[in-house]
């Protein structure tokens, strides 16, 4: 009998695919969190709903090539005063007494905005997933229409940090786990809600994709339509 076929050959066989395929399941690694996209800034366990997702009167080339941001309101509870954790690992690129930008590893700033930023944040300051980097501002206390929100985007950047075009939660920024894929309808994912698990040492979910996993079609964005809203400080880094 050779080797190849003797039964001790094969069982190990079959337990090293088993082990492959178990590893390539759970992502053994970074893979798990370069996967899983990024949590919601906010403390873990506490739930939180779209109100504006994408292409809205002040999610728009109107407001500073902003299409795909997101303001997102607590539901457990009341928004008001919520700390507002680091979505990213990285650097600090702006603050101001209303918001941040956070770039991370692979050039992209995470924008958040209608927040009173912690004391020590500042430019070059460095943040891990968890860190607390603020509070929501309550209705009244910031240009937040209001409501009571955080406002979150991922940009583009160009040299200093300075704000390009924003991009889609999808991939490797998928939000909690799940794509936001862009379309031409107006405030696609309104109504959309999400647990947090922002904590320490992170760990993201599997990426939830749509039925068909199929590549968004290119679609050109409609006429902005300008409106009364936030938008990006005049002071902040945008190219």
């Amino acid at each position: 009998m050779s080797a190849k076929a003797h039964p001790a050959y094969r069982a190990v066989l079959v337990v090293a695919a088993v082990l492959v395929a178990v590893a390539a399941a759970i992502g053994l690694g970074s893979g798990v969190r370069a996967e899983g996209g990024v949590p919601i800034p906010a403390p873990a366990g506490t739930t939180w709903s779209i109100i504006a997702g994408y292409n809205t009167a002040t999610h728009s080339e109107a407001d500073q090539q902003d299409p795909h941001a997101i303001d997102i309101v607590r539901t457990d509870a009341s928004t008001d005063w919520t700390p507002v954790l680091s979505p990213v690992d990285g650097e600090v690129s702006w603050s101001d007494n209303s918001g941040l930008t956070i770039v991370d590893s692979n050039g992209y700033a995470h924008l958040l905005v209608h927040l009173d930023p912690e004391d020590h944040i500042r430019r070059g300051v460095r943040v891990s997933v968890g860190d607390r980097v603020g509070h929501v501002f309550p209705a009244g206390l910031d240009a937040n229409g209001g409501v009571a929100h955080i406002h979150y985007a991922i940009h583009e950047t160009s040299g200093g940090g300075r704000l390009g075009r924003s991009r889609p939660f999808v991939g490797r920024y998928a939000i909690e786990g799940r794509e936001l894929q862009w379309s031409a309808e107006d405030n696609l994912h309104a109504g959309v809600e999400f647990t947090s698990t922002n904590a320490a040492n992170w760990t993201g979910p599997a990426v939830s994709r749509p039925v068909e996993d199929e590549e968004p079609a290119a679609v050109v964005e409609p006429e902005p339509v300008a409106v009364a809203g936030w938008e990006v400080p005049a002071d902040a880094p945008v190219g």
